[in-house]
C-alpha cells in the first residue's frame, strides 16, 4: 500500500508562510487500481494548487502541507488510510476520493474526528445525514452530481441526435446511478431507453457487449465505463464500428483519460464543469502553472483543477472568514462560501453542502475539447439521490 508524504516541492516554488505554521491536508487517491489515471490527476492538481495557494500566503497564513495515501480504488483500503491520515498523521482536512464506495468508506472517520472532508470528483451526492433531509456537518461535495450534469445535457443530445438511447456502464454505484438519472430525463423528454448493460471493473474485452448494442440500434450510446476500461471499450467500438450511433457519456471521456481515448473518440460529446480554456484570471494562472510543470500534451485534468485547487480555494476563503483552520470553525464557515475557481464562480450550497457552478457541453476535437454550449450556475436539487451508509 503506497503512502507518500508530500509538501510543496521541498519549498522550491512556495512562499514563506505568515507565521511558519502549516495546515495539513490528507489526500485519498487511487494511485493504483482501475481508477489510477484519476488518482494521478488529483495528485498533480494538488501539487500545483498547493504551490499556488502557498505563494498567495497559504490558508489563514499557514502553508499547505499535504499527505497522499493510496486508496487502491478499494473501500477497505480507503477506510484504513482515512483512519491513518486522521489519527496518525493528524491532518486538519481530508480530501479525495474518486469512487463512491471509497468515499462512503472514508466519511465515518472524518465525522468521528470532527474534521471537514471534501470528496472532489463527480458522483451522486454523499452529504446527507441518516435522515436524508439534512447535510452532514463535516462532509462537502466539490464534484458535479449526475443531476447537475444531465439536466440540460440530455435534452440537448435528444434534440440533435435522436430519441433512442442505450446505456453501458461499469458495474458499481456511480454508473448505476447515472443510468437511473439519464433514463428518467430521457423519458421525461420524449426519448426511449432501449437497453442497458453493466460490466465488471477490470473488463478489457467488449465484443459481446458491442454486438448487443449493434442489435439494439440506438441513436445515442451513453457510456459510463470508467478509467482504462472505458478506453478499451471505445477503442473496440472504433475497431468494430457502430455506424450511425452518436457516442457520449461520463466519466469515460474525462480529461484524465483523454490522451488514450481521443484518437478513437473524435467528435464525441461529453459534459463537464471545467474546460481548460475558460477565460478567467484564476484559470489562466492555474493552467500556466500546470503546463509549466507537466507539459501541455493533454488538457488540464478536471479532478486536478476543479477538485483539488477549487477545494483549496474554498478552504482558503472559509478559513479567512473563520480566522481559524480548526475543524469546527471550518465546518461553520464553509456552507455558503463562494470563490472564483478555474471553472468560474463556485459556491457551497448551505442547504446540502454540494458545490454549484457552471456546466459545459464539450466535444472532443484533436487532442482536446471544443466548447459547444455553456449553462450558468446549476444547483443540485435538495438531497436527490443522496448516497449514505446510513440510508
Amino acid at each position: 500500500m503506497v503512502f507518500v508524504a508530500c509538501g510543496d516541492d521541498n519549498g522550491d516554488d512556495a512562499a514563506e508562510g505568515g507565521d511558519g505554521e502549516t495546515i495539513k491536508i490528507g489526500v485519498l487517491a487511487p494511485i493504483t487500481g482501475e481508477l489510477a489515471p484519476y488518482g494521478e490527476a488529483l495528485e498533480r492538481g494538488m501539487t500545483v494548487g498547493a504551490n499556488l495557494i502557498n505563494q498567495d500566503g497559504g490558508i489563514d497564513g499557514r502553508q499547505v502541507e499535504w499527505v497522499l495515501a493510496d486508496d487502491q480504488t478499494e473501500p477497505r483500503a480507503a477506510a484504513t488510510q482515512a483512519r491513518r491520515l486522521l489519527t496518525q498523521e493528524n491532518v486538519d482536512v481530508l480530501m479525495g476520493t474518486t469512487s463512491s464506495a471509497t468515499t462512503l468508506a472514508a466519511i465515518p472517520f472524518a465525522e468521528q474526528a470532527q474534521k471537514p472532508f471534501f470528496y472532489v470528483v463527480e458522483g451522486e451526492i454523499k452529504t446527507c445525514d441518516a435522515s436524508g433531509e439534512a447535510p452532514r456537518r463535516y462532509i462537502f461535495g466539490n464534484g458535479e452530481s449526475p443531476e447537475q450534469k444531465m439536466e440540460e445535457f440530455i435534452p440537448y443530445m435528444l434534440d440533435r441526435f435522436g430519441e433512442d438511447v442505450y446505456f453501458i456502464g461499469s458495474d458499481y454505484v456511480f454508473p448505476q446511478f447515472i443510468n437511473e438519472i439519464v433514463s428518467g430525463i430521457v423519458e421525461d423528454n420524449g426519448g426511449n431507453m432501449i437497453g442497458d448493460a453493466f460490466v465488471p471493473l477490470g473488463t478489457s474485452e467488449f465484443s459481446s457487449y458491442i454486438a448487443d448494442i449493434r442489435r439494439a440500434n440506438p441513436d445515442i450510446l451513453f457510456i459510463g465505463v470508467v478509467g482504462t476500461d472505458g478506453v478499451s471499450l471505445v477503442q473496440q467500438i472504433n475497431q468494430f464500428g457502430l455506424d450511425g450511433v452518436t457516442l457520449t457519456g461520463i466519466p469515460t471521456f474525462a480529461n484524465e483519460v483523454l490522451p488514450g481515448i481521443a484518437p478513437v473518440a473524435q467528435g464525441v460529446f461529453t459534459v463537464d464543469r471545467y474546460w481548460e480554456q475558460t477565460e478567467n484570471p484564476v484559470n489562466r494562472e492555474f493552467v500556466q502553472a500546470y503546463e509549466a510543470r507537466y507539459g501541455d500534451e493533454a488538457p488540464v485534468p478536471t479532478i486536478g483543477a476543479q477538485g483539488a485547487y477549487g477545494t483549496l480555494l474554498l478552504l482558503q476563503q472559509a478559513a479567512e472568514e473563520a480566522g481559524s483552520v480548526d475543524g469546527e470553525a471550518l465546518a461553520d464557515a464553509l456552507p455558503g462560501t463562494s470563490v472564483q475557481s478555474p471553472a468560474g464562480e463556485i459556491t457551497i450550497n448551505p442547504d446540502n453542502h454540494v458545490v454549484e457552478g457552471p456546466i459545459r457541453v464539450l466535444r472532443i476535437e484533436g487532442d482536446g475539447y471544443e466548447l459547444v454550449e455553456e449553462f450558468d450556475n446549476v444547483p443540485h436539487p435538495g438531497f436527490s439521490g443522496c448516497s449514505s451508509q446510513d440510508l
